[in-house]
């Protein structure tokens, strides 16, 4: 069985064989996500799915090398969702963005619809939306420091 080192080798000769400066981003972010899951000690545990996901990427990129940029990122989204819900690990900043466009969607719009009604001035509409941002930035904030304090940031 392959282990996440195998994968790093692999993943940098990757970077190697392409000039593409987008595939190096990808597979920078890639490998960087490897290292941050080892420094949590993802891999002592059981993460045979991870090691399935990357097993899968370098199979598909034997096969078809011309789409490594896109066989990355899906790999690196795959190992993001798989992290977040297996081990409650997320990256900087991932409850802001959430909370962010929640705000919008629970609190601002809901307070401009009722202030709509009240008063039939759609400019309350338009106004309560960036005031459920703040909110929505404000919760997510907050939950990215529990999540700090408590060790659960990919950094």
């Amino acid at each position: 069985m392959k282990t996440y080192r195998d994968y790093l080798l692999f993943i940098e000769n990757l970077k190697e064989n392409h000039t593409d400066e987008k595939t190096v981003d990808r597979l920078n972010k890639l490998s960087d996500l490897i290292l941050a899951s080892e420094k949590k000690e993802v891999f002592t545990k059981d993460c045979s799915q991870i090691m399935e996901s990357l097993s899968r990427f370098q199979y598909k990129y034997t096969k078809k090398p011309v789409k490594v940029k896109q066989l990355a990122g899906l790999c690196y989204n795959e190992l993001i969702n798989f992290l977040e819900t297996d081990f409650g690990l997320v990256q900087k900043g991932y409850y802001r963005n959430k909370w962010l466009a929640l705000g919008m969607v629970l609190f601002g719009a809901p307070f401009g619809v009722i202030l709509f009604t009240l008063t039939q001035n759609p400019v309350f509409i338009g106004i309560s939306i960036p005031i459920g941002m703040i909110i929505g930035l404000g919760i997510g904030q907050n939950k990215d420091k529990e999540a700090e304090k408590e060790g659960r940031i990919l950094e």
